[in-house]
C-alpha cells in the first residue's frame, strides 16, 4: 500500500494540481453561476431571484411558505379558489391592465401567471397523479395476461415489470424543483474532472526517473507488473475522490443558486421523470447518479491510462486522449437512440454513465430471451466487460514483458 500512497502523492498530490483543481473549481461555480443568470429568460416558466422583480419574488416566497410540503384536501382547495378568482377576471378581461398597488406583483395577470405556472399547475399534476399511475398499473395487469395468450414473453414480462415498479405511487409532496432539476443536468464539472485527470496520468509513465519511483521499482517484489496495478489503482481513487468533490461542490452552489429544498420529495414528483422506474427521493437520486459517473470515469481513466502507457509523447498523449473523449461522448449521445447501430456506440462507451438522467427518465429496456431488462444493466454490464478485457490484456502483455519493463 506505500506504493499505492507513493503513486497518489507523485501524481496527484502537487502543488500544480491543487491550483488547477481551485481553478478549475472556481470556473465551475461561475458556469453554474452563468446557468444561473441565463434561467427563466424568454418565454419560460422559470423564476429566480434574478429575472423576478421583488413583488413576484415575495409574492412567490409568500405561496410557498402557504403551500409547500404535504398536499392536503386544505392546500388544494385554497390554491383552487386562489386560482379560479384570478382566472375568472383574465378570462372576462375585466382586469385593468395598468400598475395596480393592491396586487402583489403589481399587476393582475402577473399574480396569475405566477400562480399557474409555479404552483397551481405542478400541484395539479400532483394530485392527479396517482389516479392516472393506478391506470398505467392497471392495465398492465390486464396485458399481462392479454400478452401471454399471444406468445410475447417479452410484452408478458415488460408489463409485469410496470406493475411490479409503478404500484402504489403517491406524490404528495410539493417543493419548488427547478434547483434539483438544474442540478440533475448539469454536468460542466464532468469536463473539470476530464482535465484534472488528464494532467494528472499524462506523465505518470514516463516522469519515474525524475521522481525517484524509479528506485522503489527496481525494488519492488512484483516488479513493475505488480507497480503497475497500483498506479492504476491510484488512478481509480482519485478519480472516485474527484467526482464526489464536484458533486458535493454543485450541490453546494445550487442550493446556493436556486434552494435545494423538498430532499425527500419522489423523482416523479418532477414532471419530466414521471414514467421513471426508480422510487427514490429527489436526493437519493442525486448520490444514484454521482455512483454512476464513479463507474464511468472509473472506467476512462482506465483507457487514460493505456493511452499514457503506449505513448511517451505529450502531444501524441494529449491528442489521443482528446479523440477517444471526443469519440466517446459522441458515442453516448445515441444513448436514447433505438437504432441498433447508434445504441451500441452509446454501450460501448464509457461516457454514457455519465448521462443517468436521460436513461431513467422512462422506462426502456432490451429483450433478452423473453425478459425484459432495463438498458442501465445493460450499459453496466458492457462496461464491466470491457474493463474487464483491457485488464486481461494488460496482464498478458505483462506476463510476456521481462520483469523489468512490465505493462
Amino acid at each position: 500500500m506505500k506504493i499505492l500512497y507513493y503513486e497518489i502523492r507523485k501524481n496527484f498530490l502537487r502543488k500544480s494540481i491543487f491550483a488547477a483543481l481551485a481553478a478549475l473549481m472556481f470556473l465551475n461555480g461561475l458556469f453554474a453561476y452563468f446557468q444561473y443568470r441565463q434561467t427563466g429568460s424568454g418565454f419560460s416558466d422559470e423564476m429566480t431571484r434574478h429575472i423576478a422583480s421583488e413583488g413576484e419574488w415575495d409574492y412567490r416566497q409568500k405561496l410557498h411558505k402557504e403551500f409547500d410540503g404535504a398536499v392536503t384536501e386544505e392546500k388544494v382547495r385554497r390554491l383552487t379558489e386562489d386560482y379560479k378568482k384570478y382566472y375568472a377576471l383574465i378570462k372576462q378581461g375585466d382586469y385593468s391592465t395598468e400598475y395596480d398597488p393592491d396586487t402583489n406583483t403589481g399587476y393582475i395577470y402577473g399574480d396569475f401567471s405566477l400562480l399557474r405556472s409555479q404552483f397551481y399547475e405542478p400541484v395539479k399534476y400532483l394530485v392527479y397523479y396517482q389516479g392516472e399511475n393506478d391506470l398505467l398499473v392497471h392495465r398492465a395487469k390486464e396485458n399481462i395476461s392479454f400478452f401471454k395468450e399471444l406468445g410475447n414473453d417479452f410484452e408478458a414480462s415488460k408489463n409485469a415489470y410496470i406493475v411490479k415498479k409503478y404500484s402504489g405511487r403517491n406524490p404528495l409532496l410539493f417543493y419548488d424543483t427547478l434547483g434539483w432539476r438544474k442540478l440533475f443536468e448539469y454536468d460542466y464539472s464532468d469536463v473539470m474532472v476530464f482535465i484534472i485527470m488528464f494532467l494528472c496520468i499524462t506523465p505518470c509513465f514516463y516522469a519515474e526517473r525524475k521522481s525517484g519511483m524509479e528506485h522503489i521499482i527496481l525494488t519492488a517484489k512484483r516488479g513493475k507488473r505488480g507497480y503497475t496495478y497500483m498506479k492504476y489503482l491510484s488512478f481509480y481513487c482519485s478519480a472516485v475522490f474527484l467526482v464526489v468533490l464536484f458533486a458535493l461542490y454543485n450541490y453546494a452552489v445550487m442550493d446556493y443558486l436556486y434552494g435545494l429544498s423538498g430532499a425527500d420529495m419522489k423523482l416523479f414528483s418532477l414532471e419530466e421523470f414521471r414514467y421513471t422506474p426508480l422510487d427514490l427521493s429527489v436526493s437519493e437520486f442525486y448520490i444514484l447518479l454521482t455512483a454512476l459517473k464513479c463507474i464511468a470515469l472509473c472506467g476512462i481513466v482506465t483507457l487514460f491510462g493505456v493511452i499514457a502507457k503506449v505513448f511517451s509523447n505529450v502531444i501524441t498523449i494529449f491528442l489521443v486522449m482528446f479523440a477517444f473523449v471526443t469519440a466517446g461522448l459522441y458515442g453516448a449521445g445515441f444513448i436514447c437512440a433505438i437504432n441498433p447501430a447508434s445504441r451500441f456506440m452509446a454501450l460501448v462507451s464509457p461516457f454514457s454513465l455519465l448521462n443517468g438522467a436521460q436513461l431513467y427518465k422512462g422506462l426502456s429496456g432490451a429483450d433478452i430471451a423473453g425478459h425484459f431488462v432495463p438498458w442501465l444493466y445493460w450499459y453496466l454490464f458492457a462496461q464491466v466487460l470491457i474493463q474487464a478485457g483491457i485488464q486481461f490484456l494488460l496482464w498478458i502483455y505483462g506476463r510476456r514483458c521481462p520483469q523489468g519493463r512490465g505493462v
